[in-house]
């Protein structure tokens, strides 16, 4: 069995047990790239994509940055934004095994309310819907 950086791959086994890990991922991840974590996030998962609805804890010097400089600060905000993807996608593949096409982010600095969508190249187990 693989390794992933942190521990073994999960295997959830319920769709209740799939959204926590993911959320729990996704936390995770946002502190390693910020230092701080989500206030509250929910998730909807379809045989085609997660999504994730999360109000962050904005990075505190960034309001400093914003009252300075506010292009400045949301280019800050899109090279942050930048780095969640990625380490959402690479956190969601090793420790999920979850197969996607791209993750896409926005994030509104003035409510610190993010959208998260990753686009599912297989649905995740239990996510079928009936045609």
């Amino acid at each position: 069995m693989a390794t992933a950086p942190h521990g073994p791959r999960e295997t959830p086994r319920t769709m209740g047990e799939c959204k926590q890990s993911i959320l729990r991922i996704y936390n995770r991840v946002k502190q390693e790239v910020v230092g701080t974590g989500v206030e509250r996030q929910n998730i909807h998962i379809t045989s085609t994509y997660i999504l994730i609805v999360a109000v962050h804890n904005r990075v505190p010097a960034l309001a400093t940055v914003t009252a300075q400089n506010a292009q400045l600060a949301r280019w800050a905000d899109i090279a942050l934004i930048d780095a969640n993807k990625a380490g959402l996608a690479t956190a969601l593949s090793e420790e999920l095994g979850v197969v996607m096409s791209g993750v896409f982010q926005d994030y509104d600095p003035q409510t610190q309310v993010a959208v998260t969508v990753a686009l599912l190249t297989s649905p995740l187990p239990g996510t079928h819907e009936p045609h």
